[in-house]
């Protein structure tokens, strides 16, 4: 595999382009920041996706596809996008997530089709568990 994390930086900040997301979420980093910000690191045939804060490990995931790890990469970019979105589109009369979920899905369609599909299975799957909770309707909103 030719696959550098310099490498990957670069295609990950020209899809960054397209949905205009800041430079700040779309560092990939060769060692862990030690914040809780993942790193990549490649050993062979596989691409590591590490998550450590102080010291300790939190998230460890490895693939042998390129395009496996930009889904993860900007699932976590997205997912940060579409919050700061909904913070300054929030409906207090619905839950926040129908907000978040929906700009991220709009996100990730604009990077991959199967990017967002696999995002639409992954939220589905949220909602059959955790459905919306939307808040009851206020006495002046009946009116």
């Amino acid at each position: 595999m030719d696959i550098t994390v310099r490498s990957i930086q670069d295609i990950v900040w020209e899809l960054a382009t397209r949905i205009d997301a800041p430079k700040t979420l779309t560092t990939v980093f060769s060692k862990s920041p030690q914040d809780g910000r993942p790193h990549v690191e490649i050993q062979g045939d596989e691409i590591w996706l590490v998550t450590v804060e102080r010291g300790a490990v939190f998230l460890v995931k490895k693939t042998e596809s390129l395009d496996i790890l930009l889904y993860w990469l900007f699932r976590s970019i997205t997912s940060q996008m579409a919050q700061e979105y909904e913070l300054r589109h929030r409906n207090k009369q619905q839950d926040p997530r129908r907000i978040m979920f929906s700009k991220q899905m709009e996100l990730m369609r604009s990077l991959s089709s199967n990017w967002h599909e696999t995002l639409k299975e992954e939220v589905e799957s949220i909602l059959s568990t955790n459905p919306y909770l939307d808040p009851p309707p206020t006495t002046s909103q009946l009116v």
